[in-house]
């Protein structure tokens, strides 16, 4: 089995002493949610909007391609809960107690993954 990682960034994984252990490059697709805007007013002079998300079933088979592979799917964490129920379906965990920052504080990797709950 291996990872497949459908995000646009590389996700280096660390372990708790805080070494450097796997990079899972990206794939080459990158899975995003499908996003309907609509208006519904302005605070200010500010336009705000409703967002309403969507997975397309484009990207639902291309991860139950991938699975029948005998793959492990990385996705973000925003598509996560979109794939509740499905085994080997990931995404990085960025929480405090799992993110690895730099000296300048930006995220360079992570300890952990989820599954949705």
């Amino acid at each position: 089995m291996k990872f497949v990682n459908l995000t646009p960034h590389a996700i280096d994984f660390y372990d708790n002493d805080g070494n450097h252990y796997m990079t899972v490059e990206p794939y080459g697709a990158v899975v995003r949610l499908d996003e309907k805007v609509e208006q519904v007013g302005d605070a200010a002079g500010v336009p705000v909007v409703r967002k309403n998300y969507s997975i397309s079933p484009k990207t639902i088979q291309l991860v139950e391609h991938l699975l029948e592979g005998g793959n492990m799917v990385i996705v973000s964490p925003i598509m996560l809960p979109y794939f509740k129920g499905f085994d080997d379906v990931y995404a990085p965990d960025t929480g405090p107690d799992s993110v690895v920052r730099d000296k300048e504080g930006r995220i360079i990797g992570v300890k952990r993954l989820i599954v949705a709950g």
